[in-house]
């Protein structure tokens, strides 16, 4: 499948303002709300994109950490599917490195991590080491790449468009699961699709759904089968800055537009991070820049990814589209 122009610029628009309503981006993109509409539901049909939401990951409200897996060659293949059906394993992606997998791991606080979730990846058969870097900073979200294919205007009309938290963290509502489970599978759901779904009062979906969006407890974005846009690459990066290197590395990775998130992590590196390439000459390209701009940087590891299994509870075809369930953790204990 081939993403036209209007395709390109509908889904940037999205991951500015991934809950815009049609009507509201519409006349940003010189379109008719229902042209927007009908055009979203065949790329989400197709698997090309989706629009989905998480909980938000932040050290302070829950603990995310990576976790490398080596495994016996002959069991990879149903490690990787016990771990995909887990909804405290987040996102799975097989490496170029030693470590074969790497699992994003979110849970809700770290006693869970250490004394039941680590011990059970360890179980798993097949599994012969783990490596375990935890979260302690979230710099760079998930939802920072960008298409950049509307202009400057364009884009800061519909900035204007997006709910931004701006509450300070607050008891989450008693049905905050309820509520990202239908988000997880929709992040474009109204309040009235919620409380169809959820049993929940019209205004009392809309009241709680806002609450927790302001709150910062939920991060929504719009995914793209990076294949179909250009960059069907993703690399890993591990490295060591030092604290006065910290601004600077950060500034450098911000304005990349196809990074997808930057982390300070625990561990011999303290940042990590992972940016969507177009070829794997573009590897060493943007290695070489990043140490001439912040020469104090010493990259500890970096990792290409080989396939994604798994990302943000959604499942991932080999064609970097998604299909099949979404296997997501919600913000209660709804483990298998």
């Amino acid at each position: 499948m081939m993403l036209s122009a209007e395709d390109l610029e509908l889904l940037h628009a999205l991951q500015i303002a991934p809950r815009a309503p049609w009507s509201s981006i519409a006349p940003v993109l010189g379109r008719h709300p229902a042209t927007l509409a009908s055009r979203w539901s065949r790329l989400t049909e197709t698997g090309s994109a989706w629009v989905t939401a998480a909980l938000s990951g932040r050290p302070e409200q829950t603990c995310l950490a990576f976790i490398d897996v080596e495994c016996s060659p002959s069991t990879t293949a149903t490690a990787i599917e016990t771990f995909c059906q887990d909804t405290r394993v987040s996102s799975v992606i097989e490496t170029s490195d030693s470590w074969e997998l790497q699992l994003t791991v979110l849970t809700l606080e770290w006693l869970e991590l250490v004394r039941s979730v680590l011990p059970w990846i360890q179980s798993v058969p097949g599994v012969l080491r783990t490596r375990l870097r935890v979260t302690t900073a979230m710099h760079i979200r998930g939802g920072h790449l960008r298409l950049d294919v509307l202009d400057r205007v364009q884009a800061a009309e519909l900035a204007q468009l997006k709910m931004t938290a701006d509450r300070p963290a607050a008891i989450a509502p008693s049905d905050l699961p309820a509520i990202l489970g239908v988000l997880a599978h929709d992040g474009r759901a109204t309040a009235r699709e919620i409380a169809a779904a959820t049993g929940m009062h019209p205004t009392t979906a809309g009241r709680h759904l806002t609450a927790v969006v302001r709150m910062g407890l939920v991060d929504f974005r719009c995914e793209v089968a990076q294949a179909l846009v250009g960059y069907p690459i993703s690399c890993q990066w591990y490295v060591r800055a030092t604290p006065a290197a910290i601004p600077q590395t950060l500034a450098f990775l911000n304005a990349q537009r196809t990074l997808r998130f930057c982390a300070e992590v625990s561990g011999d590196a303290n940042l990590t991070f992972m940016l969507y390439l177009q070829r794997p000459a573009d590897i060493a390209e943007f290695e070489a820049r990043l140490l001439r701009t912040v020469p104090e940087l010493r990259v500890v590891d970096s990792a290409l990814v080989v396939r994604t299994h798994k990302m943000v509870g959604w499942r991932i075809r080999e064609d970097s589209s998604t299909g099949g369930p979404v296997v997501a953790r919600t913000g209660g204990d709804n483990t298998p």
